[in-house]
């Protein structure tokens, strides 16, 4: 912070530092906080909550493609299908051209992936998938609630924490 201001006092943006001479703060310190996950030998019983649960098909569909593809919660939840097809498998997350970019991955950089056919066949068995709802602009984890919107993050949460783990859906990255 002291640096900070004598910076700005030799480039004349303030007349004087304010911070006593001799006197410094102490250094910052920022505690790292991983995401909550679990032992990989748990995730099939994880699952068997999950699937069991009283949640959505989307809400399930979400948090196994989370499992499986280890992406990020947005990358998954913002998916259309114009970068996800849902008959061949083929994911493309395009590469950003600006920082607020409607889909990206949070590098900005071009991303695809191939979904494994028994993932593929599950996603298409849970949100019973048609020609009609494979509209390029469709979300393919849409809200079960709100038309042309995709699923909330709220709604995966709940269904998380009532699995009774303690884990994040970011802790499916670990």
């Amino acid at each position: 912070m002291n640096e900070a201001f004598r910076n700005a006092k030799s480039k004349q943006v303030i007349p004087r530092n304010p911070i006593p001479s001799g006197f410094d703060l102490p250094p910052r310190t920022i505690k790292t906080v991983h995401s909550r996950t679990i032992p990989y030998e748990q995730i099939p019983l994880f699952w068997r909550r999950i699937e069991n649960s009283n949640a959505s098909a989307v809400t399930k569909a979400i948090i196994l493609t989370g499992i499986v593809t280890a992406l990020r919660f947005r990358s998954i939840q913002k998916v259309t299908h114009r970068y996800l097809d849902l008959t061949t498998g083929d994911w493309f997350i395009p590469a950003a051209e600006t920082p607020d970019a409607p889909y990206r991955n949070k590098s900005g950089e071009q991303f695809s992936l191939q979904l494994p056919p028994a993932l593929l066949a599950k996603l298409n068995s849970l949100l019973e998938v048609d020609s009609k709802s494979q509209n390029a602009d469709h979300y393919v984890f849409k809200s079960p609630s709100k038309a042309d919107r995709p699923i909330s993050e709220t709604a995966v949460r709940k269904c998380i924490e009532a699995s009774q783990f303690d884990i994040s859906f970011h802790g499916f990255r670990n």
